[in-house]
């Protein structure tokens, strides 16, 4: 599953649970956006009720096995509840229930430093081959 794949599923799973941003010419849109780490919304977007950052670049773990390698996806997203709006639980339950394997946990965020209400999810998908060394992929 490549980014664009994953980005349409979540965002047709999470939509109605989703907030908005406000961008600096007052279009909104919902609150769901693809970053690198560190990245952050331009300078004068708002948001409101639960937001969902999906990171770039999957980890990847490599797999080995006898004459190829393979690896899995790790993708990491970020739930963050800014009003307390949307029950944030419930959006991460969904997610679970739709990318077995999926972890959960709190971020903590000191008082003051942003929204105290954010969970980190990463979800495992399946193995990708890995292509090494200006070798072709094979079908």
């Amino acid at each position: 599953m490549d980014l664009l794949q994953l980005r349409n599923q979540l965002e047709t799973l999470a939509v109605e649970d989703l907030g908005l941003y406000t961008l600096p010419n007052g279009v909104q849109t919902p609150a769901f956006s693809v970053r690198s780490p560190g990245e952050r919304l331009p300078i004068g977007t708002t948001v409101t009720g639960l937001e969902l950052i999906l990171i770039r670049n999957p980890d990847l773990t490599p797999i080995p096995q006898y004459a190829d390698q393979a690896a899995l996806r790790k993708w990491t997203l970020f739930l963050v509840n800014w009003d307390q709006a949307a029950n944030m639980e419930d959006v991460a339950a969904k997610i679970i229930a739709t990318y077995p394997g999926t972890t959960s946990r709190p971020v903590l965020v000191p008082k003051g430093a942003g929204p105290t209400h954010q969970l980190r999810l990463e979800l495992q998908v399946n193995p990708t081959r890995l292509v090494c060394c200006n070798e072709e992929e094979q079908p």
